[in-house]
């Protein structure tokens, strides 16, 4: 028996071929695209749980002040409620942020630039900001993913007086 070559054995070949060549550009083309969703999702989970730990956690100690702290946290211990912020940890990190930002960044334990935001929502709707945190212009990069997390919030101010305020998280 003689091995033959016929030309409807070399179209089904083509034909299987091309078909093997069109299934894997078309998932291979799907990749990259899967990838970037993956960098978003990363992305926001990191600066949700950065908001977390600052809005629902009170630090280390929990009476946290700008020479004894371990960890960040904003939550009010003497009240224990969730999303209660003290207005004293706001105004420590602010100051400890624009005088030692990489400081924050290592007691936050987060390894890339971010900024926290916190603003006082005042009765009227206006905003006044408490807490710009921001890094230093030599630590940004330029990327064209960036996920902002807005957390409404409350806080108790010097006046043993309940206010509500935004804190806002960018990564």
């Amino acid at each position: 028996m003689k091995g033959q070559l016929t030309i409807e054995y070399m179209v089904t070949f083509i034909a299987f071929i091309s078909l093997i060549i069109f299934v894997y550009f078309q998932y291979s083309s799907n990749i990259p695209s899967f990838i970037t969703e993956i960098n978003k999702e990363n992305s926001r989970a990191k600066a949700y749980q950065l908001s977390e730990l600052l809005l629902n956690d009170p630090g280390q100690p929990s009476d946290w002040n700008q020479i004894s702290v371990e960890r960040i946290g904003l939550s009010d211990q003497t009240h224990n409620k969730p999303n209660l912020l003290s207005l004293d940890k706001i105004i420590n990190l602010n100051s400890t942020c624009y005088s030692d930002y990489s400081r924050v960044q290592r007691l936050l334990a987060f390894d890339q630039p971010f900024f926290i935001y916190f603003y006082n929502i005042t009765d009227s709707g206006g905003r006044d900001i408490l807490l710009n945190c921001t890094p230093p212009s030599a630590l940004l990069e330029k990327k064209e993913l960036n996920m902002v997390i807005r957390r409404i919030t409350s806080f108790i101010d010097e006046n043993e007086r309940m206010n509500f305020g935004e804190l806002i998280i960018e990564v």
